[in-house]
Order: C-alpha cells, then sequence, then structure tokens
C-alpha cells in the first residue's frame, strides 16, 4: 500500500515536472543584442595603435595600458559602464570569468575598487587580431568610484609594477 502510494506521489512529480517544462518553453524569449565595440570606439582604437606602432618600431614592448589610458580618463561614470558593456560582449565568449557590467557599476557607484585584466586572448579578440600581439601583453585597469561623476582611473601593467594615479 505504502509503495503504490509513493510511486503515485513520484508520477504526480514527474507529470508535473514536465508540464511545467512544457509551459516555460513555451513562453517568448527576449532576444538580447549583444554590444560590440563600433570600429569607431577610442578604447578598440588605442589597441590597433599601440599594435601598429609596435610593427612599426624596433621596441619589443609597447605598454599597451599606456595608450589605452586617454580614452577613460576624464569620462563619466555612466560612458564608461557603456565601454564596459561593450568590451564585455566582444571579450565574453573567450573569458573563463566574463565581465559583469552591472555589478561593475554597482561597486563603482559604492565608492569601492574595480580590477579589469586582459589577457592577451582578450587583447586580440578587442583589436580583431593577433598581429602585433607579444605573448606576455596584459592590462591591467583599476577604476575607483566615488562620490563624484567622474570615477578615477588607474592603469598597470602586469609587466611593469607601477601604478598610474
Amino acid at each position: 500500500m505504502l509503495a503504490m502510494l509513493g510511486r503515485l506521489i513520484f508520477s504526480v512529480l514527474v507529470v508535473a515536472g514536465l508540464i511545467t517544462g512544457v509551459v516555460l518553453f513555451s513562453f517568448p524569449r527576449e532576444e538580447v543584442k549583444p554590444a560590440s565595440l563600433s570600429p569607431e570606439n577610442a578604447f578598440l582604437k588605442s589597441i590597433r595603435t599601440a599594435l601598429a606602432e609596435r610593427g612599426q618600431s624596433r621596441e619589443v614592448y609597447i605598454d599597451l595600458t599606456e595608450k589605452v589610458r586617454p580614452h577613460f580618463e576624464a569620462k563619466s561614470l555612466e560612458a564608461m559602464i557603456e565601454d564596459i558593456r561593450a568590451v564585455a560582449a566582444a571579450t565574453g565568449e573567450i573569458s573563463s570569468v566574463p565581465l559583469n557590467p552591472d555589478g561593475i557599476a554597482n561597486l563603482l557607484r559604492s565608492g569601492q575598487e574595480v580590477a579589469l585584466g586582459f589577457n592577451r586572448s582578450q587583447i586580440r579578440a578587442l583589436a580583431g587580431t593577433s598581429e602585433g600581439l607579444a605573448s606576455e601583453d596584459r592590462m591591467l585597469i583599476r577604476l575607483r568610484g566615488g562620490s563624484y561623476s567622474h570615477p578615477r582611473v588607474e592603469f598597470a601593467s602586469l609587466r611593469d609594477t607601477r601604478v598610474y594615479p
């Protein structure tokens, strides 16, 4: 008797799960259009310029963080978050830990610091090419929020331990 009751309850739960799955699957899905970096994006241009300079220069190492830094200076928090959204979309598929633009925005608005690190694969995804990229290329961008509309931006190269105010 108890076994039959157990089978009945199990059957009811299976049927209810199937019905729930069918109902949820039938709801229309919201199409999400990923943001992308346009060719006119200054962040993208600065990376491509640095790589082109390396190709024309005899220097083996050009600090990409120094080239990208002017793009972020004196930007409003909202403009910076839009750039971070575009960067997150461009690097999302190859990142082991994708950027969370909303989480970053919340942290910056609360006055906390966020460090964004980019490895060679992510830089290649942003630049759209591996030409001119060296195996040691890395970028680290530290963003510090505050009560101001312009967050403080610090840059550090992972090869060079200096921190730029």
